[in-house]
């Protein structure tokens, strides 16, 4: 394993557990909750850099039967690259070969991510009531921030009446 994803394993495992994930495998986890499976992937650059991108997914348990789905089963995605404050500065922390951080700043500022933006993010969205109040906006304007899988957002935008 790569020293860097060994490093980010470590500097999350703590987080992700006390915040009531499992670990799957490799850099993935998930939380259970009753309505949704929310979905934490951390991928490593398959061309060889040193650089990851954070996947943060919701998987709409009454729309499948997975217990642990893998990233790309989840019915809602999105980057955390997309969702932080600055996404130029998120990208550089997530580039291990950019030198303007320390390994242990770098460390520290992707748990800081995941702390402040990626878990609260999931979480808000973790109730059938917050996706279905989220699936009352226009699918063009979600697709900019998410990708939601049209049969996933028609449902949800059908049952206005559980919020």
């Amino acid at each position: 394993m790569h020293e860097s994803k060994t490093q980010i394993r470590v500097v999350l495992s703590t987080l992700m557990k006390t915040s009531g994930y499992r670990k799957r495998s490799g850099l993935t986890w998930h939380k259970q909750t009753p309505d949704t499976i929310l979905v934490v992937h951390v991928d490593k650059n398959r061309w060889g850099a040193d650089r990851y991108d954070i996947d943060l997914g919701i998987y709409v348990r009454v729309l499948g039967e997975e217990l642990t789905p893998p990233i790309n089963h989840c019915q809602i995605l999105a980057s955390l690259e997309r969702l932080v404050p600055d996404m130029y500065e998120f990208r550089q922390v997530c580039d291990f070969e950019y030198p303007s951080f320390t390994t242990e700043e770098r460390l520290e500022r992707l748990k800081e991510f995941m702390a402040e933006v990626a878990l609260p993010w999931l979480e808000h969205h973790s109730t059938l009531p917050a996706l279905i109040k989220l699936a009352q906006g226009e699918y063009q304007q979600l697709l900019s921030q998410m990708l939601i899988i049209r049969v996933t957002y028609d449902y949800l935008h059908r049952k206005p009446d559980l919020i």
